[in-house]
């Protein structure tokens, strides 16, 4: 076999190491510097967009904190506001529910008085009623007439008889 001849170990050394060191060489200077800055630019861009997100998680954080605030503020306002307008409403309804009542009892006198009218007024034409049949009926009964004077005369007579 050709490759284990000892004249050509040294050839194969010379060039081995040779390979090698260029090899070594390229991928020393050339590629790792590159994959280090490729390295370092991904780490540096993924610091940067960590932090960013942390800025912006701080940021949002902090504007949910103020817009729970400010719904808090709201609700707080808008629960005064409608506590306020149920007090305005209830003393409406309270000077409404007066206001009818006194309506009410103006209606109510008015129709006492109404009806004490009309009461007073079937009294006296039951009165009359009675009086002219009264004296009808003594007419017819004793063929004498009586006014109507004398039968109030006979009634307030009654009514004096009746009170002790």
């Amino acid at each position: 076999m050709p490759q284990f001849e000892v004249a050509t170990f040294s050839s194969q050394i010379f060039w081995l190491c040779t390979l090698f060191a260029i090899l070594f060489l390229c991928a020393r200077y050339l590629f790792l510097p590159r994959l280090k800055f490729i390295r370092r630019s991904r780490k540096d861009k993924t610091e940067m967009i960590l932090g960013y997100a942390e800025e912006l998680q701080l940021e949002a954080e902090a504007l949910e904190k103020k817009n729970n605030s400010r719904i808090e503020n709201f609700e707080l306002e808008m629960r005064d506001y409608m506590e306020s307008n149920i007090q305005i409403l209830k003393n409406k309804i309270s000077l409404e529910e007066k206001f009818l009542h006194r309506k009410l009892q103006d209606k109510m006198a008015d129709i006492d008085l109404s009806l004490q009218s009309h009461e007073a007024q079937l009294i006296e034409s039951t009165k009359e009623n009675v009086f002219a049949l009264s004296a009808q009926l003594l007419e017819k009964m004793t063929g004498q007439s009586i006014s109507k004077k004398d039968i109030e005369k006979m009634e307030s007579d009654r009514k004096s008889a009746d009170a002790p």
